[in-house]
């Protein structure tokens, strides 16, 4: 009894992760289509969520890898390429339009 109850449950944190990523999707959605400003500000920041999300991946993947060893070291190691790749194209891209823009006037704010 007490395998087949462990075999169809999703432990605590997997229903966690799964009630802050709706969360947050539908807070994006929210903000996507006209939020409140103060409370999308939070959302689209200097440094873009997508960069975050990488680094979250990186950091869980390698944990799986060093620790519970449920992925191969060549898996991990493609990932950190393709996820690298990208996180520096997104920082130079980031770093470019920052230079384009010119300096802002004391107290000015980039508007999204």
């Amino acid at each position: 009894m007490a395998g087949a109850w462990k075999k169809h449950s999703v432990p605590a944190l997997g229903w966690w992760l799964i009630a802050v990523g709706t969360f947050r999707s539908a807070f994006t959605w929210s903000c996507f289509f006209g939020g409140s400003a103060s409370l999308c500000s939070a959302t689209y920041s200097e440094i873009p969520t997508t960069f975050l999300s990488f680094v979250y991946a990186i950091g869980y993947l390698a944990v799986e890898c060093l620790v519970y060893d449920t992925i191969r070291v060549a898996s991990l190691v493609m990932f950190i390429l393709v996820a690298g790749i990208s996180m520096v194209w997104m920082l130079l891209h980031q770093r470019n339009s920052d230079c384009h823009h010119g300096p802002r006037p004391h107290g000015a704010t980039r508007q999204p």
